[in-house]
């Protein structure tokens, strides 16, 4: 197929700011950072109370090629499902928790 002319100006081609060195750093087994290539990462949307959601919802998100979920652990320490874990390891997915 023939690329057709409309008589529009090209775009310019804008140029891509230099990225800054980041340091690598290791997530459970997932390095992120400093070259790593890029993680897909997700955020539990479920309560932590409701164990069974929360860990069906980790596997799904496994399934869909999440290296990282991730649940809120102020949360998860209320809800007495992570009260001294810094980390819960579901479906072969590590979730972190941030809080």
């Amino acid at each position: 197929m023939t690329a057709v002319s409309l008589g529009l100006p090209e775009v310019p081609v804008r140029p891509v700011a230099q990225r800054r060195a980041s340091r690598r750093l290791q997530v459970g087994p997932v390095a992120v950072g400093g070259g790593a290539p890029v993680s897909v990462q997700s955020m539990t949307t479920t309560r932590t109370s409701d164990v069974g959601a929360t860990l069906q919802q980790i596997a799904e998100l496994t399934a869909a090629g999440c290296e990282e979920a991730t649940g809120l652990a102020e949360r998860m320490r209320a809800d007495g499902v992570a009260p001294g874990a810094p980390e819960v390891t579901a479906a072969g997915a590590p979730v972190g928790t941030v809080g």
